[in-house]
């Protein structure tokens, strides 16, 4: 098995995980409702398991936005970084291809300054150009997950406690 794959099954199966939290939490909702007294009145036993119930919804919530938004952060960094990172290259270039004419051993002493010049190439240039098409990479911290982690298990813990408290209300019910 290869990472990439470890990795596939992660995201699915956290996906239908949050699909089946999302749908849990209304049909939650629904039974609540099915046992509302009167017009409006909600019995104060299934209080508490409506309020985990509307918790583990904001949870769901914050958990894609927030992630969304730290990695909508630190993509644009990276993309800065990235654009400056280019930009120098390019300066870089253009100072190899002033040198073109100029035999290596003069830019190698100093007559002309150039950082890409390398011993045995015959102009600088060659060796600025050879870099072109290499991508920006870089390394993604793992703290950038933890916050959508936390809000993933949290929403799970929130629910399995909301119906815990419904099942409580409900199966005493059942037994008459």
């Amino acid at each position: 098995m290869k990472l990439d794959d470890a990795r596939e099954f992660y995201y699915f199966f956290t996906g239908k995980t949050s699909e089946i939290v999302r749908q849990l939490a209304l049909a939650g909702i629904a039974v609540i409702w099915i046992f509302k007294i009167g017009q409006n009145q909600i019995p104060s036993e299934l209080l508490l398991p409506l309020y985990l119930i509307a918790v583990t919804l904001v949870l769901d919530f914050l958990q894609y936005f927030v992630a969304a938004t730290i990695w909508g952060v630190f993509s644009r960094h990276q993309e800065i970084l990235c654009e400056k990172e280019k930009k120098e290259k390019e300066e870089e270039r253009e100072k190899a291809k002033a040198s073109k004419g100029v035999p290596l051993y003069i830019r190698l002493r100093g007559g002309i300054k150039s950082s890409s010049a390398k011993v045995g190439d015959s102009t600088a240039a060659q060796v600025a150009e050879s870099d072109e098409d290499v991508p920006f990479e870089f390394i993604a911290y793992r703290a950038l997950n933890w916050p959508g982690i936390a809000f993933f298990y949290l929403k799970a813990v929130s629910l399995i406690t909301a119906y815990w408290f419904l099942f409580d209300f409900i199966y005493p019910k059942m037994l008459k």
